[in-house]
């Protein structure tokens, strides 16, 4: 999912070769949503809220060593209280972010490095952003 072709991506940029992927995962839900998550310690992801609303069950897809996709359960979901679906759908600031507890660590990841001190963010600096997503907007079979 990180080696997407640059022209796939939307909004343009170029893939990703400084090892982000590692924390990246993909979450989907049993509505046939997915969004992106971070690991942030081996069983606890990051994610969006509106992500994992209540009322469905959500995975994590990991990779094994046989390159084939496999679903691990998420033990528990926590939406940040001050979350609102109405705010964030008429584009008013809300705090959108949950926690995924996860039943076991996942195969292949390491948490993203968070809290960086020492490196301070300025105005013109680059980052990098990461994620699974559509290739076409809109167009929620595009994803991947």
């Amino acid at each position: 999912m990180m080696a997407t072709p640059a022209f796939a991506i939307v909004g343009g940029g170029a893939p990703s070769t400084d090892g982000v992927a590692r924390a990246v995962v993909t979450i989907v839900g049993s509505r046939g949503n997915f969004c992106t998550g971070a690991l942030i310690a081996p069983k606890v992801v990051l994610t969006a809220a509106h992500c994992v609303q209540p009322g469905a069950d959500y995975k994590i897809v990991e990779y094994g060593a046989d390159r084939q996709p496999k679903l691990q359960d998420v033990k528990t979901v926590a939406i940040h209280p001050g979350f609102r679906m109405q705010a964030m759908t008429d584009h008013v600031a809300t705090a959108d972010v949950a926690l995924l507890q996860l039943t076991a660590p996942v195969a292949g990841k390491a948490p993203a490095a968070l809290g960086m001190p020492n490196i301070p963010i300025q105005v013109g600096g680059r980052f990098t952003v990461a994620g699974v997503g559509v290739t076409v907007r809109g167009d929620g079979k595009s994803g991947g």
